[in-house]
């Protein structure tokens, strides 16, 4: 049982019973002292459900106090500001959630993770009335899943990131459901669910023109919808589409995603059999992975960097075949170092078929076997039904 499985037990229980004592709920979920506080600041804090009592017991106040009635957002007229006239904040930090302005305030944060928090919310004009009550409950589930995904559990992504769905628009709350629409393709994408990108994608332009949101979300949206173009066979008008919209995005002063965007441009170029171009596109994300240390796709470069290669028709030093096989070893190394399973799997398929056309089968059935048989969910995806199709094929 994850996190997540205790405190929606929790909530139940105590929505149920409307007071339990802390005592309670450390020996009924066999809790300790720091997971116990967590799970206060998630029901006190972020979901606004209960209240401390004297600092020995839980208090059940309701779903969101923020709110009088929950109702979808399809079916309420929601008090969205009108942000369009309003004149710009140039201090983001003044209008950022607390717990985010103290982590880009915080010493020990990454450059990566305070630009990243930064950017996030420097595209709302200096406007709270969309930051208050911005759902950590939201946001937390957003991330998770995609950090599941990597991790190897794109099962547990596909969940985590419905329930951000859901949540977002129970609670209603503009940014929130923002947020969510506009970095679920990250998973979706992962998961070759194109029709879900491409509906996502729509939802999120529709919703920033309605709240008179500016270039960073939209140009987001557009990305993913150049990217559903391309995996549609439509690779110029997907290219064009997704170079607009990261040129939009990098206008309002943001690098989060670019790398990840210019890996899935090297893909289309890849599918379009233009090599050069593709690795001109890694070359740009490796130079931002320097830049701002954000190195969670760095293991896909290298592997992207293999397969282009051994497209290519530059011949360097070295045999592009042994060069290729480098790119897939460094993408397999880092893909282990950062425990990213299900990048490793991807490395190792890359690595597996350039062995398969060395005749070197049992070589590659040994090594990719040992990280397919790693995996307990998501023998559905694309990926993982690529991997066995390769292993019966090397057998």
């Amino acid at each position: 049982m994850d996190f997540y499985d205790v405190l929606d037990q929790v909530a139940a229980l105590l929505q149920k019973r409307k007071r339990v004592t802390y005592g309670a709920l450390k020996l009924q979920f066999r809790l300790d002292d720091e997971q116990l506080q967590v799970l206060k600041e998630e029901l006190i804090e972020a979901q606004r459900v209960a209240a401390d009592e004297d600092g020995k017991v839980l208090v059940w106040v309701g779903r969101d106090r923020r709110m009088s009635s929950v109702q979808s957002l399809e079916s309420q007229t929601l008090p969205f500001p009108d942000l369009r006239h309003e004149p710009p904040d140039p201090r983001p930090i003044s209008y950022t959630p607390p717990h985010l302005a103290e982590r880009i305030r915080a010493v020990n944060v990454t450059d990566g993770e305070r630009k990243t928090i930064m950017a996030l919310f420097a595209d709302l004009k200096g406007s709270t009335a969309l930051i208050e009550g911005l759902d950590s409950g939201v946001t937390c589930r957003v991330f998770a899943a995609q950090v599941l995904w990597l991790l190897g559990y794109p099962e547990q992504a596909r969940q985590r990131m419905q329930e951000a769905l859901t949540l977002a628009r129970e609670l209603a709350h503009p940014l929130s459901i923002v947020i969510t629409l506009t970095l679920s393709p990250m998973v979706w994408i992962r998961r070759q669910e194109v029709q879900l990108v491409q509906e996502e994608a729509e939802a999120t332009i529709a919703l920033c023109t309605e709240l008179g949101l500016g270039e960073f979300w939209v140009a987001e949206a557009n990305v993913w919808q150049g990217w559903v173009l391309a995996k549609q066979g439509q690779h110029e008008e997907g290219i064009a589409l997704m170079r607009h919209g990261m040129a939009a995005f990098r206008a309002t002063g943001a690098e989060i995603e670019r790398q990840y965007w210019l890996a899935l441009l090297a893909e289309v170029y890849a599918k379009m059999g233009q090599p050069e171009q593709g690795r001109h596109a890694l070359a740009e994300a490796r130079a931002i992975v320097d830049k701002t240390g954000e190195r969670y796709w760095e293991a896909e470069l290298h592997r992207l960097e293999g397969e282009l290669l051994l497209q290519s028709q530059v011949q360097g030093p070295k045999s592009k075949v042994e060069e290729a096989e480098e790119y897939f070893q460094q993408a397999i190394e880092i893909a282990q170092k950062q425990q990213a399973k299900s990048l490793e799997l991807r490395a190792s398929m890359s690595l597996a078929r350039l062995w398969q056309s060395q005749d070197r089968k049992a070589e590659a059935h040994k090594m990719l076997s040992e990280v397919y048989n790693w995996f307990t969910e998501g023998f559905d995806t694309k990926d993982l039904q690529e991997a066995k199709a390769l292993l019966d094929a090397l057998t």
